[in-house]
């Protein structure tokens, strides 16, 4: 688990910046920055913040505040993805889904469903934050996504990926600050996005993702998975089910191996796109992924996450 804080223009008081580097040496290890809000607004200050916060050694994450009775998620999805553009985003790019105006919940849920899908097509990590009352209205949230919960109360009984704890003054900072906590950051790939192309990481070097269709280079795999992950196949949990851990393998499956599957793309659903494409990075795997059967069990799970790390 790490500390993290999120961010936007409110932290910049009459345009003062933030000291990156007191933020990280009073122990946060990452940031969401606000990056856009509707289809016309853009945080001024998202780009400084996000290279600042890379230089001083945080992960970085983006939040794009939703306006869905204003917009369709189709355009407020391509606006956000083209703010964040050429950005190194660690913890992905968020939906920031708090306000639904008179839209009904299951409206906005399916509504924040799309948005996702299309940027989780982009990026590794797409999160949706939201609060407990929004979060328990809309059917199927967080619709197998990462949750990130506003939860200042502590009272939160679900499961979650991230949660927003409170506010508090955070050296460096003029003013408060919303504090966060990630429940796990394995197999986030610093600077690496899932759409392809090469992106700075913290470290100054860089990320290429393979083209689509494209042979892993080779077995890097890391050690063992140090949490429990479900095993997959094209019986259990089947075509038939959405499933977030599907999705979470089609993701890293598309995103790191390039691998294609077919129109239905990101579904959720373990179909025979899915088995194919789990049976041939196993055949390129040459043994380091488990046998060539289309079951993602332990030794497959560890060769997709960690490799490339």
């Amino acid at each position: 688990m790490i500390k993290a804080i999120d961010v936007s223009s409110w932290q910049h008081p009459s345009g003062a910046g933030i000291d990156w580097a007191a933020v990280k040496a009073d122990g946060y290890g990452g940031v969401w920055i606000k990056c856009s809000q509707g289809v016309n607004y853009t945080n001024p200050f998202f780009h400084d913040d996000a290279s600042e916060a890379l230089a001083a050694g945080l992960v970085v994450g983006a939040y794009h505040y939703a306006e869905p009775w204003h917009n369709t998620p189709e355009a407020e999805a391509d606006y956000a993805l083209g703010v964040v553009s050429g950005v190194a985003l660690d913890l992905g790019l968020a939906l920031d889904l708090e306000q639904i105006n008179t839209m009904q919940p299951h409206e906005a849920g399916t509504w924040s469903q799309t948005w996702l899908t299309t940027v989780a097509e982009h990026h590794t990590l797409a999160p949706l934050y939201t609060d407990q009352f929004l979060y328990g209205q809309m059917p199927g949230a967080p619709f197998g996504f990462p949750l990130w919960i506003a939860d200042p109360s502590g009272t939160f009984e679900g499961t979650w990926w991230a949660k927003q704890t409170g506010k508090a003054e955070v050296p460096g900072i003029q003013g408060l600050a919303d504090i966060d906590e990630i429940a796990n950051v394995r197999g986030v790939n610093p600077g690496g996005t899932a759409g392809g192309g090469t992106s700075s990481a913290p470290n100054g070097s860089t990320t290429q993702s393979p083209p689509p269709n494209s042979a892993p280079a080779g077995p890097t795999p890391g050690g063992p998975l140090d949490v429990n992950v479900p095993e997959l196949s094209v019986t259990s949990p089947g075509p038939s089910v959405a499933s977030g851990a599907v999705r979470a393998l089609q993701l890293v499956l598309t995103g790191k191996f390039g691998a294609n599957l077919g129109p239905s793309g990101i579904d959720g659903r373990f179909g025979p796109a899915t088995e194919n494409a789990v049976k041939w990075v196993q055949g390129e795997a040459h043994g380091a992924a488990g046998p060539v059967d289309g079951i993602v069990g332990p030794q497959t799970w560890t060769y997709l996450v960690t490799y490339g790390n």
